[in-house]
C-alpha cells in the first residue's frame, strides 16, 4: 500500500508491478504519512470507475481519457489475490485484473462532463484493435471529492484491517491456550489412572487430591496397652 500511495503522490499511473504488494487482504502493509502529500488544487475533479473491463490496465485508461482533458493521477484497485490464484490454477489468464478505479482530472468541469457523457455508453473504437469495444463505461463524478479523500479512505481501511487482525490473533491465542490446558489435564489424569491401576486401587481420579502410599496401622491395640500401663502405675 505504501508503494501505491507513493505512486499516487508522484502523479504516475499504477502498473501491475506497483500493485502486487497490495493484492488481496495484505494486512501487513503499512502507510507512511510523510510520503503522502495532501495538498491538492481546488479545481481538480475525480471520477470513480465502478467496473473496469477485464484486461484493461492503467495506461489504457490514461490513454483513452487523455483525449478529453489533462489527467493528473490514476489509481486502480486490483482483484483479490485468492481470485487471481484460482483463475491461474484453472489455466486462466495470468494478467492482473482490476475491480475499481479513480481518475483525477486537473479541471473538475471536464471531469464532470466526461462522467456524464460516457457513463453507460460503449467504450467503442476500432474492433480490430479494441477488445473492449462492446464493454460499457461505469463512471460517476464525485463532487467535492479530492485525492486526499481517497488516501484517507485507504488509511481507514488499513486501520480496520489492523483491528480485525488483532482481534483474530487474540481469539486464536485464547483457543490455543485452552487446548494446551485440556491436553495437560488429560495427561495428568492418565498418569494418575496408571498409578491407581499399578497399586490395585479403584479410586476415581477426579476425586483424588493426593495419595498416601505408607502403611496404615491399627491404633486401637496401642491405646488399650497404654491404658493398662497407666492403671498399673496408679494402683
Amino acid at each position: 500500500m505504501n508503494e501505491i500511495l507513493k505512486d499516487i503522490d508522484s502523479n504516475k499511473s499504477l502498473k501491475l508491478t506497483d500493485l502486487q504488494g497490495d493484492i488481496g487482504n495484505n494486512l501487513g502493509a503499512s502507510i507512511n504519512p510523510q510520503s503522502i502529500s495532501l495538498t491538492t488544487s481546488d479545481n481538480t475533479g475525480v471520477i470513480y470507475i465502478s467496473r473496469i473491463p477485464p484486461g484493461m490496465q492503467p495506461h489504457h485508461i490514461r490513454e483513452y481519457m487523455s483525449q478529453f482533458g489533462e489527467i493528473d493521477r490514476i489509481f486502480m484497485y486490483p482483484e483479490d489475490k485468492s481470485i487471481y490464484e484460482k483463475r491461474v490454477k484453472m489455466c486462466g489468464s495470468r494478467q492482473m485484473r482490476y475491480i475499481e478505479g479513480w481518475i483525477e482530472f486537473k479541471d473538475k468541469q471536464i471531469a464532470k462532463s466526461v462522467a456524464i457523457s460516457l457513463n453507460n455508453t460503449n467504450i467503442g473504437g476500432k474492433k480490430r484493435h479494441n477488445r473492449w469495444r462492446d464493454d460499457i463505461w461505469c463512471l460517476r463524478y464525485l463532487p467535492k471529492f479530492k485525492w486526499h479523500n481517497l488516501i484517507e479512505h485507504y488509511r481507514y481501511k488499513k486501520a480496520v484491517r489492523k483491528v480485525k487482525l488483532q482481534a483474530r490473533l487474540n481469539q486464536v491465542q485464547k483457543e490455543n491456550n485452552f487446548y494446551i490446558e485440556q491436553v495437560d489435564k488429560a495427561k495428568r489424569k492418565e498418569k494418575l489412572q496408571k498409578i491407581n491401576k499399578s497399586e490395585g486401587n479403584r479410586i476415581d481420579s477426579s476425586d483424588i487430591k493426593y495419595i498416601y502410599t505408607g502403611e496404615i496401622k491399627d491404633i486401637s491395640e496401642n491405646n488399650e496397652k497404654i491404658s493398662k500401663v497407666s492403671l498399673s502405675h496408679l494402683l
